[in-house]
C-alpha cells in the first residue's frame, strides 16, 4: 500500500510538472504573439518589469523556442535563438511572468553601436542592465566636451593669401579667402559653424555661413574687404560653432571620435 501512494505522488508530480510546462509553453507564444505584433498593453501584463519600455524586439519564431528550467530565478528560461531569452516565474498558469529577458527592448541600431563601441553596454547585459545603463544620460554630458575638443583640434581655419586678391589705391574691394580643412573622420555640416574674417585695420569682423566639409576635405570661404592703402593690413579667420540649438547627445552623436573604453574613463569620473 506505501508503495501505491509513493507510485501515485510521484505521478502526480510528474503529470503538474508536465501541465506548467505546457502553460509556460502557451505563456511564451502569447508573449511572442504580442512582441510581434507590438502590443505594448499586453506585454506589460506579462512582463510588469518592462511596463514603461516604449519599443521591443519583434519578428521572433514562436515554433523554435526551447524551455529549460532556470536555476537563477526558480522558474523558466524561455530560449529564443540568436542569444535572446526571457525568464518566467509562477506558480500556476494565472500568476506566470516574465522577470528577466535580454534582447526584448529594442534601440535604434546607431545607439546600440554607439554604446557598444563606447564600452556603454555590453553584449553579456540583461534587458534590464541595458536600460538601467541607457538611463545614465550624463554619460553624454561627459562626451560633448570631449567631442567640443576634438572639434576645436580636428577642424581648422585659416587665410589663404595665395588664393585672396587683395587689392590696393582702388574702390575695388579686395577678397579675402579662408580655408577650413577637417582632419577628423567624420562630415562637418556648414549649419554648425560660421567663420569670422577680419583684419588688423577693420573692428568688424566679417561673418561668413559655413560650408559641409567632408573628412580630410579643405573648403574655401570669402569675404569683402575695402582695398588696402599705404599701410599693408593682415587678415585672420576664426570659426565660430553654432550648435547651440541641438542637445549634447545630438552632437555627441554626429560628431563624437569614438576611440573605445569612454564609459569606464567616465565611471572613473563619478
Amino acid at each position: 500500500m506505501k508503495k501505491l501512494f509513493f507510485y501515485i505522488a510521484i505521478l502526480l508530480l510528474f503529470t503538474g510538472c508536465g501541465a506548467q510546462d505546457s502553460h509556460v509553453k502557451e505563456f511564451a507564444s502569447q508573449l511572442l504573439t504580442a512582441l510581434n505584433n507590438g502590443d505594448n498593453a499586453a506585454i506589460a501584463k506579462m512582463y510588469p518589469g518592462a511596463a514603461d519600455v516604449n519599443a521591443f524586439a519583434s519578428g521572433f519564431n514562436l515554433d523554435s523556442i526551447q524551455i529549460e528550467n532556470d536555476n537563477m530565478t526558480g522558474g523558466y528560461k524561455v530560449l529564443l535563438g540568436n542569444g535572446n531569452w526571457f525568464s518566467v516565474t509562477g506558480d500556476d498558469k494565472e500568476s506566470l511572468k516574465v522577470v528577466d529577458s535580454h534582447g526584448l527592448f529594442a534601440y535604434p541600431e546607431e545607439q546600440m553601436t554607439f554604446a557598444q563601441e563606447t564600452g556603454w553596454v555590453t553584449a553579456d547585459m540583461n534587458d534590464q542592465e541595458m536600460r538601467k545603463a541607457f538611463a545614465d544620460t550624463t554619460f553624454y554630458d561627459y562626451l560633448y566636451d570631449k567631442t567640443m575638443e576634438q572639434l576645436k583640434k580636428n577642424v581648422v581655419t585659416e587665410v589663404n593669401y595665395e588664393k585672396s586678391d587683395i587689392r590696393g589705391f582702388t574702390e575695388v574691394q579686395s577678397t579675402i579667402v579662408a580655408q577650413v580643412t577637417n582632419n577628423g573622420s567624420h562630415a562637418i555640416s556648414g549649419e554648425d559653424y560660421n567663420l569670422s574674417i577680419w583684419s588688423d585695420l577693420e573692428d568688424d569682423p566679417k561673418t561668413v555661413k559655413g560650408k559641409d566639409v567632408a573628412p580630410k576635405e579643405t573648403v574655401y570661404l570669402s569675404a569683402r574687404f575695402p582695398a588696402e592703402g599705404a599701410a599693408r593690413q593682415m587678415y585672420y579667420a576664426a570659426l565660430k560653432w553654432n550648435i547651440s540649438g541641438q542637445s549634447k547627445r545630438e552632437v555627441v552623436t554626429k560628431y563624437y571620435e569614438i576611440h573605445g573604453g569612454e564609459y569606464g574613463d567616465y565611471i572613473k569620473t563619478k
